[in-house]
């Protein structure tokens, strides 16, 4: 399990003055400062990818230094949420509670426009939204490769 500062710096993405790690089946954003729509839509680019290269996707969200989503994001991100699902949970550390709380409140709007709701959770530590993942991963059954759009190897 990689925690934020045992990651090497060259194995870290910039995405604009954001930055994201892949570890498997997780894409580890770390948020900072104002959520410009292109680099948002950069980074909900790679869960697709690891979908389509595990059959699930978890998003492990570093909110200590991110900004409020202004509202053409937060409307792409529900957009993106009911015509994708590649997502199999999303969980947010590191921010204040109004911070979590928003985040909570954009999983819920989500669901409410959305085709599905996105299993989300907000928490203080980034090992506890590590251990709420590592929930997730096991009482979601993991596909198999044809389930996910890959023909299993003979």
């Amino acid at each position: 399990m990689l925690q934020l500062e045992s990651v090497p710096v060259a194995e870290w993405k910039s995405i604009g003055k954001h930055r994201v790690v892949i570890e498997g089946d997780v894409v580890y954003v770390q948020w900072r400062g104002e959520l410009e729509l292109d680099e948002v839509q950069s980074v909900f680019g790679l869960y697709g990818s690891v979908f389509a290269e595990h059959g699930r996707a978890f998003a492990l969200v570093d909110l200590r230094q991110s900004g409020v989503p202004p509202e053409p994001v937060r409307r792409w991100i529900g957009e993106w949420q009911r015509s994708h699902g590649e997502l199999s949970g999303a969980a947010a550390f590191g921010a204040g509670w109004v911070m979590r709380s928003l985040f909570l409140l954009v999983g819920r709007a989500m669901a409410l426009i959305g085709r599905r709701q996105l299993p989300s959770a907000a928490f203080a530590t980034e090992a506890e939204a590590r251990e709420w993942i590592n929930a997730m991963r096991q009482r979601l059954p993991h596909p198999s490769p044809r389930e996910h759009g890959r023909e299993a190897a003979p």
